[in-house]
């Protein structure tokens, strides 16, 4: 499992995909999950590639003072980062949950039906037996 100093590194180079991100937040917890959020933000903000609207509002909110428009956005979105994870996660774990359902049916139905064969199997052995 790679260490929050190499996840960070790996943020560094290039912002990983949403999901990679997630991927890496569900393995770490407190403050390293925050400072990862932290660091996509700092990085989209950086880079130019910053989600337009979430930095209009930042803007509006501070009157249009650029500098505190960009710590507003990085408040605005890790907030919505951590939204998304937590929604992310949320469907992971109702993904996981659905799968061991279903499973567990199918486990279900072949001792069903293993049973179905057996009941059979004896009845037709007390038939040819008698």
């Amino acid at each position: 499992m790679p260490t929050i100093t190499e996840k960070r590194r790996r943020l560094q180079r290039a912002a990983p995909n949403l999901e990679d991100l997630f991927e890496d937040l569900e393995s770490v917890d407190g403050a390293d999950r925050e400072e990862l959020l932290y660091e996509r933000a700092s990085y989209e903000l950086e880079s130019g590639r910053k989600r337009r609207g979430v930095y209009a509002m930042a803007l509006t909110r501070v009157d249009g003072d650029r500098n505190r428009a960009d710590a507003r956005y990085m408040q605005h979105r890790v907030d919505q980062l951590q939204s998304e994870f937590e929604t992310w996660n949320l469907e992971r774990q109702e993904a996981e949950a659905e799968l061991e359902r279903r499973e567990e049916a199918s486990a279900d139905l072949f001792r069903t039906v293993f049973a179905l064969v057996i009941l059979i199997l004896a009845v037709m052995a007390l038939v040819s037996w008698s």
